[in-house]
């Protein structure tokens, strides 16, 4: 009886689990990255040119699609992210890097890779700065689904609540 009960609830915990996405997530961290200017940083080694991505940028908290994936990213290319005092924390956190075209100028933005239209209402954006770099998210209905962090590499005045 007791372990008829306890398979019951593990079942339930799985289901439950699964309809609210929390399998999902995984797949949102490689789907999901951050962008400076012309560049964007995903957890994500298997871009390549042409893939396309919609944008939702922070400042004008607007969807902008039609960004495309041009080439791997570099100081030289315009990635803000690896330039050289920026370069070496945001390698170490597992980010890879994609020159973009059109860039956005110097906003800071969200980009989706496989983004479903349907999902526009369903997810807020939040960006506030730490001491040393910007802190991004996005959530759902019921929990934060994605955070990427960029590095700025010097001070800034913290404004993310703790």
């Amino acid at each position: 009886m007791k372990i008829a009960l306890v398979i019951s609830l593990c079942i339930g915990v799985f289901l439950i689990s699964v309809f609210f996405g929390v399998s999902q997530q995984q797949s949102d961290v490689e789907n999901l990255g951050w962008v400076h200017g012309s560049c964007i940083a995903i957890k994500n080694k298997t871009l390549k040119p042409g893939d396309s991505f919609t944008l939702f940028v922070l400042d004008e908290t607007t969807f902008i699609d039609s960004k495309i994936i041009d080439k791997p990213a570099s100081a030289i290319s315009g990635c803000f992210a690896l330039m050289e005092e920026r370069r070496g924390m945001n390698e170490n956190a597992g980010y890879s890097f994609y020159s973009i075209k059109p860039g956005v100028n110097n906003n800071f933005a969200i980009g989706f890779m496989n983004f479903e239209e349907q999902s526009k209402g369903f997810l807020s954006f939040s960006s506030c700065s730490t001491s040393e770099g910007i802190k991004f998210s996005v959530h759902d209905m019921h929990s934060k689904i994605w955070q990427g962090y960029y590095s700025l590499g010097y001070d800034i005045t913290a404004t993310c609540e703790e």
